[in-house]
């Protein structure tokens, strides 16, 4: 049974039309080689490129990760043959931790007595010498 609209047709090859785009095949050849492969008549490339973005948002809508099932258990399953996972449960080594300070330089670590200060962050005297550095009739002469 062939679908009686273009936007029926599309959606039933929108992996074929999908592919066809991805290999440089240009819209208006789609286009004419759905509408001989079902003898849809009346159809122009326009109402071709809105079914095809309808179909797409179709598809994004029902693969979206919100209509995925989670609960994929049985409903008849016992409690008891349910086990707790517990995730991240050890401490990172010395070293690891290190690491992590090193690499993720947004919060204060402390070695020792000594404390460091993220060097990733602009102080106040930054600005309070660019502040003093900045003549704006210079600025304007030059912009």
């Amino acid at each position: 049974m062939k679908p009686k609209s273009i936007r029926a047709a599309i959606q039933m090859m929108l992996p074929e039309v999908e592919e066809m785009l991805s290999l440089g095949v240009s819209r208006e050849e789609v286009f004419k080689a759905v509408s001989e492969r079902f003898g849809l008549e009346n159809v122009n490339v326009r109402s071709f490129d809105t079914a095809l973005y309808r179909a797409r948002q179709n598809r994004a809508k029902h693969t979206a990760p919100d209509s995925v099932l989670h609960n994929t258990e049985s409903a008849g399953a016992s409690e008891q043959q349910k086990k707790p996972v517990l995730h991240n449960t050890e401490k990172p080594a010395k070293s690891e931790q290190v690491k992590k300070d090193v690499l993720h330089n947004t919060q204060s670590a402390t070695e020792g007595d000594e404390t460091k200060q993220s060097p990733g962050i602009i102080g106040k005297e930054f600005f309070d010498e660019a502040r003093a550095e900045f003549d704006p009739n210079e600025f304007i002469k030059k912009y």
